[in-house]
C-alpha cells in the first residue's frame, strides 16, 4: 500500500473523531447547563433491547468509521489489501480504537446531518433504521422469456422487460436487497455446536429489505433458441452478460436474463444493493449449470438430452468456473434447487437419488453451499419444525444444508428458526400477475 493511501483514511478518521469531540462538548455543556435549570434529571426509558442496544451516538460513530474504511479499502487492489492486513491494517485499527476511545469517553451525539464534509454515503451510514429479519420479503424468479414475439395469447411467462419494470417498481416503493445470509446470525453454543438467532438488519430510513433469487438456472437446452438466454458469460470488459442465440443460429451477448438485469439496475441505482448485496442462484444439474453442460452425462451415448449434441463436459467446466468465480465477486450466493426438479415431496428414496445427484454433479463446481431452494413448490414437513426425526431432513442436515426456502404466498414474509436451521418463505414470481399479488399482500 502507498503511503497516502493511509494517510488518507487515517486524515479521514481524524476529521471524523475532530468533530466528534467538537460535538462532544457542545452536548456536554448543554446537558450540564440543563441540570442546573431543572434541578434534577429525568432517568432514561430502558429499552426492550438493552442487552443488545449500542448507544446511538456511539453506533453512529462507528458507521461512519466504518464507511470510511470500507469506501478506501474498496480503492486498493488484491495486493494492496494483502498488505493491509498486515502491519499496515495493525497500525490503523490501532489509531482507531485509540480514536474511538478518545471521541466517546464523553459521550457525543453523533449527528453529523449538517457537516458539509459529509458526504451522502456516510450520511446514510448515520441514519439507519432497524428491521427484524421476520420481516424480510424474499421473490423467486425464473429464467426470463428474451423475446416477447415467442408470447401467445394468455400466456403469462414472466419477460426481461416486466422483469426491468418489477425492479423499477419495488426500487420506487422503498424495498433495497439485502444480503441472504444477514436473516439470521449463528451463535457458536458452548458444546461447539451452531445455532440461529433471529437478526436486526439496518437499513436506510424508510426502505423495506428484499432478497432476490432465480430458479434453476442451467438455461436448458429446450430453451436455447427458443426464446430464451442460452447461457451466462463475462464480456470484453469482464462483465456478467447472457448468450442468445438468433434465429439464424448466431449467438450475440446482452442482458437477457434476471443476473445481468439486476446488475445493469444496481449500476444506475447502487442504493438499491445495502452494502453490496446481491441475488441467490438456484441451480440444478440435469442440464448442467449457468448455460455450461458440465454434467457428465452429457458428454455420453443415449443420454436423455443427447437430441441436442453431445458435448466436451470437461471444457464446459472449465468455462463455467471464471463465471462462477465472477458472480462469487460480485456477492451472489449459489444455492441448490434439485438436480432434476424432482419434487422433495415425493418419497425419501427419490429426494435420496435427487439430492446425492447434486451433490455429485453440482456442489464441487461452487464450493458447496448451505442453501436449498426446494423445487416444485414443495417442502420436507408441514408448517411445524424440521426435526432428525424426519428423515429426509436428517438427509439434507447430513450434506451440509442450513437454509431452506419454501413456497408461502399466505403472507409476504415468513421465517422459522431452528436450533440447527432456518427456514423462510418465497413467493415464486413466475408472471407479472404473481408480482402483483405479492404486492397487494404487501400493502395489506
Amino acid at each position: 500500500m502507498k503511503k497516502n493511501q493511509k494517510t488518507g483514511i487515517v486524515d479521514r478518521l481524524k476529521q471524523t473523531v475532530g468533530k466528534v469531540g467538537k460535538t462532544m462538548r457542545s452536548q456536554n455543556t448543554s446537558k450540564s447547563d440543563g441540570q442546573k435549570t431543572s434541578g434534577k434529571t429525568k432517568r432514561p426509558k430502558k429499552s426492550a433491547k438493552t442487552s443488545r442496544t449500542v448507544p446511538v451516538h456511539k453506533k453512529n460513530l462507528f458507521s461512519r468509521i466504518g464507511v470510511i474504511l470500507k469506501k478506501h479499502l474498496s480503492k486498493l487492489n488484491k495486493r494492496q489489501k494483502m498488505l493491509f492486513g498486515g502491519m499496515g491494517g495493525a497500525i490503523v485499527a490501532a489509531l482507531v480504537v485509540i480514536l474511538i476511545i478518545a471521541a466517546t469517553r464523553g459521550g457525543t451525539s453523533g449527528d453529523f446531518s449538517s457537516d458539509p464534509e459529509v458526504t451522502a454515503e456516510e450520511s446514510a451510514a448515520v441514519s439507519d433504521m432497524e428491521q427484524a429479519a421476520d420481516s424480510v420479503c424474499h421473490l423467486s424468479f425464473p429464467i426470463l422469456l428474451a423475446d416477447e414475439n415467442m408470447l401467445t395469447e394468455g400466456d403469462t411467462r414472466l419477460t426481461v422487460s416486466q422483469f426491468n419494470e418489477i425492479l423499477q417498481n419495488l426500487y420506487d416503493s422503498g424495498y433495497v436487497l439485502v444480503d441472504f445470509y444477514d436473516i439470521a446470525e449463528q451463535v457458536q453454543q458452548e458444546d461447539g455446536t451452531i445455532s440461529y438467532t433471529a437478526s436486526t438488519l439496518s437499513l436506510p430510513e424508510g426502505k423495506k429489505p428484499l432478497i432476490i433469487s432465480q430458479r434453476d438456472v442451467s438455461y436448458p437446452l429446450s430453451g436455447v433458441g427458443a426464446g430464451y438466454a442460452s447461457g451466462l458469460v463475462l464480456d470484453a470488459a469482464g462483465d456478467i452478460k447472457n448468450s442468445y442465440q438468433l434465429g439464424d443460429g448466431t449467438i450475440t451477448t446482452g442482458n437477457f436474463d434476471v443476473i445481468p438485469v439486476l446488475e445493469a439496475f444496481i449500476q444506475v441505482h447502487p442504493d438499491f444493493s445495502v452494502d453490496n448485496a446481491r441475488a441467490v442462484i438456484g441451480l440444478t444439474g440435469y442440464n448442467g449449470i449457468l448455460g455450461y453442460r458440465t454434467t457428465a452425462a452429457l458428454g455420453q451415448e443415449g443420454n436423455a438430452y443427447a437430441g441436442y449434441g453431445l458435448f466436451d463436459t470437461a471444457a464446459e467446466t472449465t468455462a463455467a468456473a471464471a463465471v462462477v468465480q465472477k458472480l462469487q465477486d460480485l456477492g451472489y450466493h449459489f444455492a441448490c434447487n434439485g438436480y432434476d426438479l424432482t419434487s422433495y415431496g415425493s418419497e425419501y428414496s427419490f429426494v435420496e437419488t435427487d439430492a446425492n445427484a447434486w451433490q455429485a454433479e453440482v456442489s464441487a463446481l461452487v464450493g458447496g453451499t448451505d442453501i436449498m431452494i426446494f423445487p416444485r413448490q414443495t417442502d420436507i414437513a408441514g408448517w411445524s419444525s424440521y426435526s432428525t426425526s424426519n428423515q429426509k431432513y436428517a438427509l439434507l442436515q447430513g450434506l451440509g444444508f442450513k437454509y431452506y426456502c419454501i413456497e408461502d404466498t399466505a403472507q409476504p414474509a415468513w421465517l422459522q428458526l431452528g436450533t440447527d436451521y432456518v427456514r423462510q418463505g418465497i413467493w415464486e414470481i413466475n408472471s407479472l400477475a404473481d408480482y402483483q399479488q405479492f404486492m397487494a399482500a404487501a400493502a395489506s
